[in-house]
């Protein structure tokens, strides 16, 4: 199965699909709803995720809380199924005040990642652990 898709994890990487458009700067005090609609609507209008991708990261969100904590204040977001999710793509909110989750740290940037499939969702998490 890794021979089936290694062009495509190849072709594939963060670096090709980030852009200025993929960040976000948060220089208010927002709620984790407010910076969720402003990240996931330049998603749906890049036609990247579904409209109920962010009703899933939501339910995540309230039944685990920020688990999703992949470094001290960082936070790693994605829908519960590929099925959400239209292509490939990034969003990165970063927050001059940051987020205070239940037991845990509190959170200045949040990093929206939709994938279609799983080799894209591995590749992308790979390119990510190096940055």
């Amino acid at each position: 199965m890794n021979n089936l898709h290694a062009d495509n994890m190849q072709t594939i990487s963060l670096n090709q699909i980030l852009s200025p458009s993929c960040v976000n700067l948060f220089s208010n005090k927002c709620t984790i709803d407010e910076i969720l609609q402003n990240a996931v609507k330049t998603l749906l209008d890049k036609n990247i995720v579904k409209s109920n991708y962010i009703t899933s990261i939501q339910n995540i969100l309230s039944t685990l809380g920020a688990y999703g904590e992949i470094t001290s204040g960082v936070l790693l977001l994605h829908a519960e199924s590929i099925d959400y999710c239209i292509r490939l793509g990034v969003q990165i909110c970063i927050m001059k005040y940051p987020l205070h989750f239940k037991n845990g740290n509190p959170i200045h940037t949040i990093i929206l990642l939709s994938t279609p499939d799983k080799i894209s969702h591995l590749r992308i998490l790979k390119d990510l652990s190096q940055i």
